[in-house]
């Protein structure tokens, strides 16, 4: 939810700034690094809903008039978390079980030692996931009396074992939203299963690299040379934007340097130069008038920069297991 409102916020200064300014938009995909690391050798994964049947009109609790809380469907997570694992192409080959190996008998459906080794040998693989439970927290907004507007703070808890260990060796868990305009026709079991095949997108990217859509703003006016390099950035011809924009850079000063700066950052960290950037981005922003909207929307650009300087160290650990 955090990562929301830093997305909104986001949004409504670049809309601002763009009322201002001669601003253009740069959209791309950059692969982003999952937060767990698998060996070499772990190149079967297995795939098991460990969850009860639960009938979709029975919630779990009522935290308020407008929140209840449900469980999600784990037959359908569990399909969900192998389509999408499978999609990524990082393993050899992705197990799913079809049946349910739940025993109300186990404490918070933790595996003992034999049976996931069981598990693991009967399916031939190096890896098992076992979906343990998808909380479904439903909340009912109304506007004005309008059609309610139905969000979800979806929570899957998913254990990974492998036969090396006597228990466990993590936990994923994790809660991320997302919503619909309910209308009349939406019925709660329609709801519950889009909320658990979210719940596998979720966790897929949790765990492995993933492509994330990238948004960027940028100047385009201020001198020849920065109109011409927002040229060439569009074609995706970013040799002759770096070299017209750092043209530019060098020739400004004052408030066009600030902003010929920040294109620097844009344009070396779309080339994965991102030390580089870093040092752009902080030179335009110690030229900005401090809490300024160019200021505000330069340190959400820096947030990002740092997080994608660790990103490439994970991610090239990641990719070294399939290489």
């Amino acid at each position: 939810m955090v990562g929301l409102c830093k997305h909104i916020w986001s949004i409504v200064i670049a809309g601002t700034l763009c009322a201002c300014n001669s601003i253009s938009y740069l959209t791309y995909d950059k692969l982003e690094a999952g937060n767990l690391n698998f060996l070499p050798e772990m190149r079967r994964i297995g795939i098991v809903n460990n969850m009860p049947h639960m009938e979709p009109n029975k919630y779990l609790s009522k935290k308020s008039a407008d929140t209840i809380t449900y469980l999600g469907n784990g037959v359908i997570t569990a399909q969900s978390l192998a389509q999408n694992i499978a999609s990524t192409n990082y393993f050899d080959q992705v197990i799913l079980q079809d049946s349910t190996i739940y025993d109300e008998h186990r404490t918070k459906g933790v595996l003992t030692s034999h049976e996931f080794r069981q598990l693991i040998n009967d399916l031939d693989v190096d890896v098992l996931l076992t979906v343990d439970a998808v909380f479904v927290d439903f909340t009912v907004e109304y506007f004005d009396n309008f059609i309610p507007m139905v969000q979800a703070a979806i929570t899957p808890f998913i254990r990974m074992y492998i036969p090396q260990r006597n228990t466990f060796l993590h936990t994923i868990q994790l809660t991320d939203t997302i919503g619909w305009d309910a209308g009349y026709s939406m019925s709660l079991e329609r709801l519950i299963n889009e909320s658990s095949t979210f719940a596998g997108e979720t966790a897929t990217e949790h765990m492995l690299p993933h492509w994330k859509n990238v948004e960027r703003y940028y100047y385009n006016s201020g001198s020849i040379e920065t109109r011409d390099g927002a040229v060439f950035l569009r074609e995706d011809n970013l040799e002759e934007a770096h070299k017209l924009w750092e043209q530019a850079y060098k020739a400004s000063k004052g408030k066009k340097r600030m902003r010929t700066a920040y294109n620097m950052a844009v344009c070396t960290e779309r080339e994965g130069l991102y030390d580089q950037a870093l040092e752009y981005l902080n030179e335009a922003i110690s030229l900005a008038p401090p809490n300024s909207m160019e200021y505000l929307q330069m340190l959400v650009l820096k947030t990002s920069l740092e997080h994608s300087i660790e990103n490439v160290t994970r991610l090239q650990l990641q990719m070294k297991a399939i290489q």
